[in-house]
């Protein structure tokens, strides 16, 4: 289980690093389609 935890965790990181690369524009994109 702990692996299994730490795998995930790893993974969310991971994930994290690439929405904070990603995020500005997909964000932006969100909150304009969002407001309009």
């Amino acid at each position: 289980k702990s692996a299994q935890i730490r795998e995930i965790l790893i993974n969310e990181s991971a994930w994290e690093e690439m929405t904070c690369l990603f995020a500005p524009s997909l964000t932006a994109n969100k909150i304009i389609s969002i407001t309009s």
